[in-house]
């Protein structure tokens, strides 16, 4: 999962907080959904061991990419 768009919707440490950098994010990592609250999901990268908040929709339109894997 990740941003559309890293540099409008970047990481957040909370909701509408200040925006994360973590340089060590692959596309391929393994995270854990937390929380969803509204438009935000509250995420844990068990790769690295982070824990940050994306904003995934604004409205209808969703402004994440998806990777499922099954």
């Amino acid at each position: 999962m990740e941003s559309k768009n890293k540099n409008l919707n970047p990481l957040f440490d909370k909701i509408n907080g200040k925006s994360v950098s973590l340089k060590n994010i692959q596309f391929d990592d393994e995270i854990e959904v937390i929380t969803v609250r509204d438009n935000w999901l509250n995420i844990r990268n068990t790769t690295i061991d982070k824990t940050y908040w994306l904003k995934w929709k604004d409205g209808n339109k969703l402004l994440i990419y998806l990777n499922l894997l099954m």
